[in-house]
């Protein structure tokens, strides 16, 4: 079966893309609140797991009796099948929009968009996440088509929305009043003004 486009794959997941942004918003919303406390103990590893776990629980909740969906783990791996044709599932991107896989036996057939007997004929996509530079928030969600250690296209779900700095205000001492314009000419003379 030939691999989806890109367009394609956005007419049949336009109508699921809010859910699927939701599932990972959600989860790292509770990884930043909940587990705060513990962030100086936990590493990047078991916050990928983490917001990982919390992704396919949101998932499991919010694709509960979506037409076309199906939520399920299959040899393992948590998905949401949609339709026959996309089997999809939730990954923590690098900075070139790839994921990092333990190169198993299914891992290769995935790398390669082969069909995995079992899972589905269709193609297989990660809806991912990427952190910004200091690893404090999402930078950017999508839904990406790998192949061969590669990404061949990708949805936009979430760009990164930098927010202007307010400018701080001054502290100290305030500014000097402007200096008051004079008209040339206008300037009187002390002692002619005198009275007489």
């Amino acid at each position: 079966m030939p691999h989806l486009d890109k367009q394609s794959a956005k007419a049949i997941l336009d109508p699921i893309l809010e859910k699927i942004q939701t599932c990972i918003q959600e989860s790292w919303d509770e990884w930043t609140a909940f587990y705060a406390p513990k962030h100086h103990i936990l590493d990047a590893r078991a916050r990928a797991a983490i917001v990982y776990c919390h992704t396919v629980d949101r998932a499991m909740e919010l694709f509960r009796g979506v037409g076309n969906v199906t939520t399920g783990r299959k040899r393992g791996v948590f998905r949401l099948f949609i339709g026959d044709d996309i089997a999809l599932r939730f990954k923590k991107a690098k900075r070139n929009g790839t994921t990092s896989n333990v190169s198993t036996l299914q891992q290769k057939l995935i790398d390669m968009q082969l069909t995995i007997p079992g899972i589905l004929p269709g193609t297989m996509l990660n809806a991912t996440y990427q952190l910004d530079d200091l690893q404090q928030d999402i930078s950017r969600m999508m839904v990406t088509h790998q192949l061969q250690g590669r990404v061949v296209w990708s949805i936009e779900l979430k760009a990164a929305d930098p927010m202007p700095m307010p400018m701080p205000k001054p502290k100290g001492s305030p500014a000097p009043a402007p200096a008051r314009a004079r008209i040339k000419g206008a300037r009187k003379d002390k002692k002619s003004s005198t009275a007489e």
